[in-house]
């Protein structure tokens, strides 16, 4: 609406200038016809705002897909180690790690710290050496669509590194 007005604001002045019987009037005011075209182009499009893909929040991400390790550094990589797993998290605060022999349960949350960082908490209830190094809380360091990048939170210079992708 307040683009609309501007516009036959422009455009009163536009008819006032050019159907002026002086041409000296149009001399002077070209330099002021030039600011307000100026001035309305601008106005109109910095309200206009980019397409943007939606990213949906990290919890909705995690809920609603399968996640397998797409990367997992500690200390060596240590990817391969967790190829057959796929990470299951529910909106309960429930998480699975779960591969073809057995089902490891666990809870999550999300919180966010001090400088409006994601943090992922992860705690499954397991002795497997394996997966208890995901009990930690890991700092979200990247995100797309379609993978979530994390790294150790507890420490700076972190050596932990945790990248998954949707299944």
């Amino acid at each position: 609406r307040k683009e609309m007005l501007s516009l036959i604001a422009l455009l009163m002045i536009l008819k006032k200038i050019y159907f002026s019987n002086t041409k000296s009037i149009i001399m002077k005011n070209t330099k002021l016809l030039f600011v307000f075209v100026l001035l309305f182009v601008v106005f109109a499009f910095t309200r206009c705002t980019p397409n943007q893909a939606l990213v949906p929040s990290t919890n909705e991400m995690l809920t609603h897909s399968n996640w397998g390790v797409d990367y997992f550094y500690d200390v060596q990589n240590l990817t391969a180690d967790y190829g057959g797993y796929h990470l299951l998290f529910s909106n309960s605060g429930a998480v699975a790690a779960q591969n073809q022999n057995e089902t490891i349960q666990g809870t999550w949350n999300i919180s966010v710290d001090s400088d409006n960082i994601e943090i992922l908490s992860i705690n499954f209830n397991t002795a497997d050496i394996s997966i208890s190094k995901f009990n930690q809380q890991w700092k979200l360091t990247g995100k797309t669509t379609t993978t979530l990048q994390f790294e150790e939170a507890a420490h700076s210079g972190s050596t932990s590194l945790l990248r998954i992708k949707q299944q």
